[in-house]
């Protein structure tokens, strides 16, 4: 069950961000993300883009590293997609993930 603060967590997220955030995140990955090797590295900004989120707990990826952001994540070769060490520890076997 979620917590009324994780509920309205996830509505902020979802609606700052513009991604649908759900009880179960896995059910809404796209094809970018499953069956792939992911390799973790460190986030770099882009041009118009300074931080990412993970595809599944939605924690910031950033080059910022402090209580509200992390800088070292996973992504799939054309770093369309972030997903962080926790979610990916817990997910790689159901989401087909390989460390790259």
């Amino acid at each position: 069950m979620v917590s009324t603060g994780e509920l309205m967590l996830k509505k902020m997220f979802s609606l700052f961000s513009g991604r649908k955030i759900t009880d179960d995140p896995l059910s809404e990955m796209t094809d970018h993300f499953k069956n792939k090797s992911l390799k973790y590295k460190k986030y770099v900004k882009m041009e118009h883009w300074d931080h990412d989120h993970c595809e599944l707990c939605g924690i910031t990826i950033s080059e910022v590293k402090d209580d509200d952001h992390i800088n070292e994540a996973y992504c799939n070769e054309e770093s369309q997609g972030w997903v962080c060490r926790e979610c990916f520890v817990k997910n790689k076997k159901e989401m087909g993930w390989v460390e790259e």
